[in-house]
């Protein structure tokens, strides 16, 4: 089962990077002011703050569960539509349109009215080798494709189904990896050896009349990058550092390497590398800096100027389009707490003692609920708060296989097995975040059946060898 994709307030689960003290200095490819770890007076136009296009839930399912609609590929994509091979994957979700992409002996890509399935453009548009697709702030269908043996290529669609432009990537180890930039496109392509090396950011405006790139060359092994919309906001997470640019004109408005220098001069005797982890939110973004005797965060505001410092805390990477930021306080085993701080000011908005939670298993949900993962009596148990109040909702005792992925309002999604004995993949599962009771289970009994979230829905995709592959919404 694809992992579950979507626009989840739920934090992405990016590593918290090793950042070794031997820091190299990025040479930026952009137009800026040095920045000196600080704050950094940025050249160029303010940020574009728009309506945040992330961090929506799912709409509500309270079960059981039905299907909504169901369509084939035939009825999508045409009577010509050749089955043999072919499999439908649900790949990005707008107000009133869904994309859908056949691959397999016929390629292309269909628009659908996530209300009623109905087919929304006149024909296909002949999109072929599709790895992924997004729609932009503004609307704009995005795809990255990678036929084998070629560069990828960024093909732009419009509203209607027409081809807009498509845009020749570098070639890339590995097919590049797509992302909502804004009003436009951000794909990473890869120039180094395998996977987790260098990377390069490649941004398109939706229109493709105007693009920016940075290579990421010296910062080692990165991530891929964390992304605000609302924040206007790109950071680029590696184990030689930390650097944040503006995504509609790639400008650097951050480098963390002055500031691992200090810290180097003050770690001697210490353990030979510092943790980081970085956020990009919706008022600007915040950096995360842990050695063996000291934990603080540093928040700057989406032109790169700092705005606040928080001490004793530690975070989780973590991409948002609001301003809440995940934190943990670990003073002692019995002196712990996880909760809020606001991205915007650095100030703590709520705090609760916890058990035994650390940074790396905090996560929010659909804009409601920080969610705390605890590991007790040889069992997983996820609790629920309030983010805005911090009042502790509930406790969800899901199985040791499931995980959760986002959240419908009332209920937590997890995906996986419920137990060791279920099939793999296993399914998708929702419990009750005031009782911790399963409200519904919608299995996935094999390869052939795809359950995916994508944007606010729940689609069920079966591609059944000889028969026509059909899509269903499910509530």
């Amino acid at each position: 089962m694809n992992a579950m994709r979507g626009i989840w307030a739920k934090v992405t689960g990016v590593v918290v990077a090793m950042v070794v003290l031997a820091v190299a200095v990025v040479v930026a490819t952009t137009t800026t002011v040095v920045v000196d770890g600080s704050a950094g007076a940025v050249e160029g136009p303010p940020p574009r703050v728009g309506t945040p296009t992330k961090d929506v839930a799912m709409d509500p399912i309270a079960g059981p569960i039905r299907d909504k609609w169901k369509v084939d590929a035939v009825g999508l994509f045409g009577t010509g539509t050749d089955i043999s091979y072919a499999r439908i994957k649900v790949l990005a979700a707008k107000p009133g349109m869904v994309a859908v992409a056949l691959t397999g002996s016929t390629e292309s890509v269909a628009a659908v009215n996530p209300d009623t399935g109905a087919n929304l453009w006149t024909a296909p548009a002949p999109v072929k080798s599709v790895e992924d697709c997004v729609f932009s702030r503004d609307g704009r269908l995005g795809c990255l494709t990678s036929a084998y043996g070629a560069s990828p290529q960024l093909t732009i669609i419009d509203d209607a189904g027409r081809v807009v432009t498509a845009k020749a990537l570098p070639k890339s180890e590995g097919s590049g990896k797509l992302h909502a930039g804004g009003d436009g496109f951000l794909v990473t392509t890869a120039s180094g050896s395998g996977r987790g090396g260098p990377v390069t950011l490649n941004w398109f405006a939706s229109d493709g009349a105007r693009t920016w790139s940075v290579p990421t060359a010296g910062k080692g092994t990165v991530s891929e990058p964390l992304i605000s919309q609302s924040g206007n906001i790109v950071l680029v997470v590696g184990d030689h550092g930390v650097s944040a640019y503006s995504l509609d004109h790639g400008m650097l408005l951050y480098d963390a390497a002055p500031e691992l220098r200090r810290m180097r001069d003050t770690t001697v005797g210490e353990a030979a590398a510092i943790r980081i982890s970085a956020v990009a939110h919706g008022a600007g973004f915040a950096i995360g800096f842990s050695t063996n005797s000291s934990e603080r965060i540093l928040f700057f505001n989406s032109t790169g100027h700092r705005v606040g410092e928080l001490k004793d805390y530690s975070m989780p990477s973590v991409e948002t389009e609001g301003d809440r930021i995940p934190v943990a306080r670990s003073v002692s085993y019995s002196n712990r707490g996880v909760g809020v701080v606001l991205g915007s000011t650095g100030k703590i908005k709520w705090e609760q003692a916890s058990d035994g939670s650390s940074y790396g298993d905090l996560e929010i949900f659909g804009s409601q609920y920080l969610v705390s993962k605890d590991y007790d009596n040889g069992r997983y148990t996820w609790t629920v708060f309030d983010l805005e109040s911090g009042t502790r909702t509930g406790v969800i005792g899901a199985g040791t296989y499931q995980e959760p992925v986002g959240t419908d309002g009332g209920r937590l999604i997890y995906e996986g097995r419920r137990t060791e004995a279920d099939p793999y993949p296993g399914g998708l599962a929702a419990y009750d975040v005031r009782t911790g009771r399963e409200a519904w289970w919608l299995p996935v009994p094999g390869y052939e059946v795809d359950a995916t979230v994508v944007g606010p829905y729940l689609f069920r995709a079966e591609n059944p060898s000889g028969k026509p592959a059909t899509v269903a919404r499910i509530s």
